[in-house]
């Protein structure tokens, strides 16, 4: 007969708002609840370079190893191009993207759902980690600290740039990869094995290979250490050497793939936000904007994906926005020092937000915008630690004698409720790039980029739009926005090139628009679409002296290009009868580009017009030999030869013309 057991040997439970399943369902619910309005979306932003545009992510499996190869942009540009200071090697989100995309094809849905996984994936560890902190707790189920943060944490409608726009995979990765070392670091802490510390250091390596802000963690984790155990300084430096290891690991990689990051500071506006400005324009405006993220952690409200130049307007030390920001910042930066030795979480949390902030500030080093909101993602675990901490336990010990002794939970309702309408709205703004950027250009009115991506976003719609009243009237919108953008950055090449189209679009003008363009060789001799869009403007004209001028304009800017070269020849040729000028333009692009078969083609059929034969016969020669098949070619010498006279060659190309 069995022995019945004893009560004492029994498990004991614990509440269930501390059971790891109810939790964890809690959070995907949650994560889900939040987040499920964006499964309908399409791609958004920057989803071309990660994914759409992206060569090497759209050969999917197949692209992986060049992903890891090459800096982040290269497939999206086609050549390695740093387009923000420092370059950017993030391979690891880009990898999971070239698996969907090998899986399941153009399908963001796919991705919108992935996303909304690894963002409660990310909740679940963050959970884990704050349930083991030794930290005060309420004996209220939803005043649970941990549980409390995570939800703060969850709701926070500052994610939905991260979360909503596939792209923002990377700081949902970077974040969870440095959670986890976190918790693996803990546990190698704890003596748990060195298997732990091997953990914790590919972690915080995976976390890199997603976004370099994993970084920070270097510091977070032994802080974090330091706050909520009882080790040694000594031990806990210890401890530290696996996620050294990481990251020594993908610096070394970094370094290899795309080298030792530039020191030059980027000559245009929307590539370096503080062109133009003071030290003292510099720092204020600098300040300020970290004063905007405390503001946005507190009242996210209004969101946009847009803050270049000038949404942020220029701040002086005067400015008494840059005096409230800097008193803000200093006042926490005194009271973390002050707390610093009674290890108060709040101190903590405050300590993580400066730490993850540093990497993104523009303090250290530029980033090529004023501020993002994903880019407070890592640091907002900050804010809700020490927010948590405040609503959970010290407001509750204030209120204690006090009739609304409730009143943290009333808050934290509300807070909640408030955050969750606020997420779930936000999210159809990254419907597209339509949507977005239609939307957004009213809150960043005063960002040249958000009125040209406005601009031309509604030029490209109206290109699609049958009825020529609503067309015009996109035209014209589009235009007011373009303008806009010039007003605020008047050498702004996309909304100079973009204002060319849209004139040529709305009033035929090829004079108008030419000037627009023309406007962009002043200042980008270089810009390859210029004269593209230069030959798509006269391709249908029939003013061949304004062709002829213009490609003669565009020449006195780049004299040695080939193609312009050859237009300019054939409208002197064929439009103006002017052989002469004709042949020099021939001439200069047979030298340009000896391996073309159109610049000799050309010269001897002048040469033949004028009756110069020999000359004829020596050009179509040359053009033999690049291209002995061709029909034009053969054609040419045979009737050069005939009227020459000479019967036996030219009887000989008549039998060689491809029929």
């Amino acid at each position: 007969m069995a022995k019945k057991k004893s009560a004492k040997n029994k498990p004991v439970k614990g509440p269930w708002w501390k059971t790891p399943k109810t939790v964890y369902a809690l959070i995907a619910v949650v994560c889900f609840a939040l987040y499920a309005n964006t499964l309908g979306n399409e791609y958004a932003l920057d989803d071309a370079i990660a994914i759409t545009s992206n060569s090497f992510t759209k050969n999917g499996f197949s692209g992986i190893p060049d992903l890891f190869k090459y800096d982040t942009f290269t497939g999206f540009f086609g050549t390695t191009k740093e387009l923000v200071a420092g370059g950017r090697y993030r391979p690891l989100s880009l990898v999971t993207f070239a698996i969907e995309w090998q899986l399941f094809g153009e399908n963001p849905g796919v991705s919108h759902f992935i996303n909304i996984l690894l963002y409660a994936l990310t909740g679940m560890i963050l959970w884990q980690l704050l349930m083991r902190f030794r930290i005060e707790e309420s004996n209220v189920w939803f005043l649970s600290l941990p549980l409390v943060v995570v939800l703060l944490f969850l709701a926070h409608p500052l994610h939905t740039e991260v979360v909503a726009n596939i792209k923002g995979r990377d700081d949902i990765m970077a974040l969870l990869g440095a959670l986890l070392a976190w918790k693996y670091s803990l546990d190698y802490l704890e003596g748990k094995g060195l298997k732990y510390g091997l953990f914790s250091g590919l972690a915080l390596f995976g976390g890199l290979l997603s976004k370099e802000n994993a970084i920070t963690f270097l510091a977070v984790i032994p802080m974090g250490h330091y706050f909520f155990t009882k080790n040694s300084i000594p031990k806990i430096a210890k401890n530290w050497i696996p996620l050294i290891l990481g990251a020594v690991v993908f610096l070394a990689i970094r370094y290899a793939v795309i080298g030792f990051p530039k020191t030059e500071v980027a000559d245009e506006l929307m590539n370096n936000p503080f062109l133009g400005m003071s030290g003292a324009e510099k720092y204020g405006t600098i300040i300020y904007t970290l004063g905007i993220y405390l503001k946005l952690l507190f009242f996210p409200h209004p969101l946009t994906y847009d803050y270049y130049p000038y949404h942020i307007p220029i701040t002086g030390l005067g400015d008494l926005r840059f005096i409230i920001s800097a008193l803000l910042y200093v006042g926490l930066g005194v009271f973390a020092l002050i707390r610093l030795p009674k290890r108060d979480a709040i101190s903590f949390g405050i300590l993580y937000f400066f730490a993850t902030m540093t990497i993104v500030s523009n303090l250290f080093f530029p980033i090529g915008v004023f501020m993002n909101e994903r880019f407070a993602y890592m640091a907002s675990v900050g804010w809700a630690m020490a927010f948590g901490v405040v609503l959970v336990e010290r407001l509750p010990k204030v209120l204690k004698s006090a009739s609304g002794g409730k009143v943290p939970q009333y808050l934290l309702i509300v807070i909640l409720a408030g955050f969750s309408i606020k997420t779930i709205a936000r999210n159809p703004n990254w419907k597209n790039d339509f949507t977005l950027f239609q939307h957004d250009v009213k809150i960043s009115k005063n960002s040249a980029k958000s009125n040209v991506t406005a601009g031309g976003s509604l030029i490209d719609a109206a290109d699609l739009v049958r009825e020529p009243q609503q067309q015009k009237r996109m035209y014209q919108e589009a235009i007011g926005y373009l303008d806009k953008a010039l007003e605020i950055h008047p050498d702004y090449v996309d909304a100079l090139l973009l204002r060319g189209n849209a004139q040529y679009k709305l009033f035929q003008d090829e004079k108008g628009t030419l000037d627009y363009y023309f406007k962009i060789l002043d200042i980008a001799p270089d810009n390859v679409n210029v004269p593209r869009n230069i030959q798509v403007i006269l391709s249908g004209s029939k003013d061949y002296k304004l062709q002829a001028a213009t490609y003669e304009r565009y020449l006195q800017y780049k004299p040695d290009n080939y193609e312009m070269l050859i237009l300019l020849g054939q409208v002197y040729g064929r439009n103006l009868g002017d052989m002469n000028k004709a042949l020099d333009a021939f001439n200069r692009a047979s030298v340009i580009n000896p391996n073309d078969v159109r610049a000799f083609k050309n010269m001897g059929t002048v040469y033949g017009i004028q009756e110069r034969y020999a000359e004829a016969i020596e050009v179509l020669l040359k053009a033999e030999k690049i291209a002995p098949r061709d029909k034009e070619v053969i054609t040419n010498l045979a009737i050069t030869y005939q009227r020459m006279g000479n019967e036996d060659r030219a009887q000989y190309y008549q039998s060689r013309i491809p029929r």
